[in-house]
């Protein structure tokens, strides 16, 4: 079939990759220009998305530019002392047959993007912007801000929080402003070494406020987020020079040493943290969505790349030998069926894990630190089970409905 995808982020370029691998013929038509610059900072990628991603042959490539982590850790902000932790690295593979890592967005785009080429060539219009969608007797076509438009069998839109293929397909409703928003960047490791960063996925929390530390490439760069509470959403990315003073108003209730690693961010982003009510339907005719188009992912849980990653192997599997305007739209059926409950949970999750992140301090509290910090050390094991149903998803093989 002719696939068509608005959107050439992760979800995008992973949706494109294991079709065309499937036999289709994809276009990927992108907003971004050619020359864009890396976007982004880092993500994590847990077994459930690594598991994927192997199965596709890029273990290798990810390998090269991924740091991975030996533990996930919730921490004190104002005393940077360990309150509980989940142990990694080869436990957690041996546990689920596949890694967690850290890997610089930027670098994980590439990879795919690489990975689409070389399977089927220079499928990615860059500078594209998809501003519409049109079905005409089950084919669907693309309309392009140039004027142009593009046909096709299917169309996927992948293009996001503010996706045009949503609001065609589903109507006008605004993104709901979450009340987060979050800093974020890169320092170069080798300046932040005597801040002694540990090799993990650490969050400090401190009241109405986290902060979450990780190093990517390699372990050449530290990724630092820092989320806190506002009335208003400012401008969606936003830098001045007036940033660097505001970030270290925001940072005044963490610990110094977070405090002199946020002052080493390379160039400090704010990021107001949107999403959407859950959407009743997916599909319509020949056309979906995948990812943070149809379920965008608050970061608290570190599943937004990964979800989209699932939801582009799951896709995939429903396209399989099917042809025909009915057979497709009956098989778009079947991939939002298999999905929207997963994502659905993913979602309540994260926002349920932003709620504790930024809880006020009372005696309660303290005695929940306790016992989880208990729990970690004491049954390191039943506290890693409570992520199996995250983390041991597999997307290749979970059954599909009828």
């Amino acid at each position: 079939m002719d696939i068509l995808i608005a959107g050439g982020g992760i979800g995008g370029l992973a949706a494109a990759l294991t079709l065309s691998r499937n036999g289709h013929r994809v276009r990927v038509f992108d907003d971004r220009a050619p020359d864009a610059a890396d976007v982004g900072a880092g993500i994590q990628l847990s077994p459930n998305a690594t598991r994927v991603l192997a199965s596709w042959g890029l273990g290798e490539a990810v390998d090269a530019q991924a740091f991975y982590p030996q533990r996930i850790s919730l921490r004190d902000g104002r005393t940077r002392r360990r309150l509980m932790s989940l142990t990694l690295g080869e436990k957690l593979r041996a546990r689920h047959g596949f890694p967690y890592l850290h890997i610089h967005r930027g670098d994980m785009r590439r990879i795919l993007l690489e990975a689409v080429i070389a399977a089927c060539g220079d499928v990615v219009s860059a500078g594209t912007r998809v501003t519409g969608l049109s079905q005409v007797e089950g084919r669907p076509r693309l309309h392009l801000a140039d004027g142009m438009h593009a046909e096709g069998d299917v169309v996927i839109g992948a293009d996001g929080l503010r996706s045009a293929i949503r609001h065609v397909l589903f109507g006008a409703d605004r993104p709901r402003f979450t009340g987060y928003v979050a800093w974020r960047g890169l320092a170069d490791a080798a300046r932040a070494r005597h801040l002694n960063i540990e090799p993990e996925a650490a969050s400090f929390m401190a009241p109405g406020a986290h902060a979450v530390t990780y190093f990517v490439r390699g372990g050449h760069a530290v990724n630092f987020v820092g989320v806190f509470e506002r009335t208003d959403p400012p401008e969606e990315i936003w830098e001045n020079e007036g940033a660097r003073a505001m970030l270290a108003r925001d940072m005044a209730p963490f610990h110094e040493d977070l405090r002199e690693l946020s002052s080493l961010i390379e160039r400090p982003l704010l990021w107001p943290l949107f999403d959407r009510m859950a959407l009743p339907r997916w599909s319509a005719g020949c056309a979906t969505l995948l990812g943070d188009a149809c379920h965008p992912m608050l970061p608290f849980l570190a599943q937004g790349a990964c979800m989209a990653i699932e939801d582009a192997a799951v896709l995939a599997r429903c396209l399989e030998n099917v042809s025909g305007a009915n057979a497709i739209s009956g098989a778009l059926q079947r991939y939002e069926q298999a999905r929207k409950a997963r994502t659905a949970r993913v979602q309540a999750e994260a926002r349920a894990q932003g709620k504790f992140f930024h809880a006020k301090a009372t005696p309660m509290r303290g005695l929940t630190r306790t016992i989880m910090g208990l729990g970690s050390g004491l049954a390191p094991n039943l506290a890693l089970s409570r992520y199996d149903w995250l983390w041991g998803h597999d997307a290749l093989t979970a059954a599909l409905p009828a």
